[in-house]
């Protein structure tokens, strides 16, 4: 590496650092992680009149081929490449390949988790594609986990809790940085799956102390702050 292209780099590490951790800081490497491929050139899938693209495998709703007969499910056919999604999309697939009637799968409600630490999660909408989808009137309501006191019991107070509510304040995405994110995502996904509304949130018992109440925290802070606004 050329010393100009080598003093490049260091600079752009330690501003990356700076800009992640919020201070100057000397780290060793940058891992950038830009997604992945589909291997399928070698299946040789257009003898077989199976369409592709720069995705991998082109399937409708319910993960049919251009082939009717031909499923395709997980990483190739282009959607999240999750493990838990690839499990889903493989139920849906054999499902329709072997039984009568035809499931379809539904992106609406995939978590997206990634394990880092604190672990980041989400479900859903975020703000500004909830603005951009609904035309309507649009709420966030969070809290700080500093302000939830199993994690200040545990000295895990970085991270919050975020819930976006759209039209008679139905949930329409959760977002959560922290630790345990990765099962407190679940709960947002399964009150979105009923279209559960703040109320929901509110009105539920959790346990005491819990990570996982940070949902009513939020949801409180959330509706106090309209109230004001009003």
């Amino acid at each position: 590496m050329s010393p100009d292209l080598l003093r490049t780099y260091q600079e752009m590490k330690s501003e990356i650092a700076r800009v992640i951790i919020g201070q100057d800081q000397v780290i060793d490497e940058i891992l950038v992680a830009v997604g992945r491929k589909p291997t399928i050139d070698a299946l040789n899938l257009p003898a077989a009149g199976v369409e592709t693209d720069d995705k991998g495998i082109k399937v409708d709703s319910a993960l049919r081929t251009a082939q009717k007969h031909i499923y395709a499910a997980g990483d190739c056919s282009g959607g999240p490449q999750f493990t838990h999604w690839a499990e889903y999309e493989a139920r849906i697939a054999s499902r329709n390949a072997l039984f009568k009637g035809k499931s379809k799968c539904s992106i609406r409600l995939v978590t997206s988790v990634t394990f880092t630490d604190p672990e980041v999660a989400s479900v859903g909408l975020t703000m500004e594609e909830a603005r951009e989808r609904n035309k309507i009137s649009v709420h966030t309501h969070r809290v700080r986990l500093e302000k939830v006191d199993r994690a200040v019991c545990e000295g895990e107070p970085e991270g919050f809790t975020k819930v976006v509510t759209g039209k008679w304040d139905k949930i329409l995405g959760v977002h959560i940085i922290g630790r345990t994110a990765s099962e407190l995502i679940h709960i947002g996904q399964l009150a979105m799956t009923f279209g559960a509304t703040l109320d929901a949130l509110v009105q539920n018992v959790f346990n005491y102390p819990t990570f996982a109440e940070g949902y009513r925290i939020a949801a409180l802070n959330g509706i106090n702050k309209i109230k004001h606004k009003v």
